[in-house]
């Protein structure tokens, strides 16, 4: 649901996260709707994870230091 739509119901009264694949996540937004029937859920679009660069000093251990020649 785009941002505007959640305004205009009231905004969010709260927010989940749910990971349907490795790297992929959704937000799903829990917004009122009319009546006195209580909140709504409201599935957000599929974000990725960002991928984080690595160098020589972060690999799998990043607090250790590259190899020197001898």
């Amino acid at each position: 649901m785009p941002e505007a739509e959640i305004a205009k119901r009231g905004g969010a009264k709260r927010y989940r996260t749910i990971m349907p694949k490795k790297g992929k996540y959704i937000h799903i937004a829990i917004v009122p709707k009319a009546g006195p029937r209580g909140g709504h859920t409201v599935a957000g679009p599929v974000h990725e994870k960002k991928k984080i660069k690595s160098g020589p000093a972060h690999g799998k251990y990043p607090h250790h230091s590259p190899a020197k020649p001898l």
